[in-house]
């Protein structure tokens, strides 16, 4: 999960997403969607198990720091998340 310094705002163009606010439930969206996810909490993204997604993010830095890695989903993570994406 990553805390980067100011809100970090998504635009999902391709595949399916998976998005996360820690201590809460994995969110699917797909293309077309714009997620705002506030710096204030522990947050991460990533593609589904379906394929590859993309998106541009837009986030700010702040002394240098826009968005610190902090881990990656394990195959368990991926393998529970719930489906649902549906592409244009």
């Amino acid at each position: 999960m990553a805390t980067p310094p100011l809100d970090q705002t998504l635009y999902v163009t391709e595949g399916c997403a998976l998005v996360q606010i820690e201590r809460q439930a994995v969110v699917v969206t797909g293309p077309g969607a714009i997620v705002v996810m506030p710096s204030t909490v522990k947050r991460r993204k990533g593609a589904s198990a379906a394929g590859p997604m993309s998106h541009p993010a837009l986030a700010e830095s702040v002394n240098g720091s826009a968005v610190p890695r902090m881990g990656t989903l394990t195959e368990a993570e991926y393998a529970a998340a719930p489906s649902g994406c549906t592409q244009d």
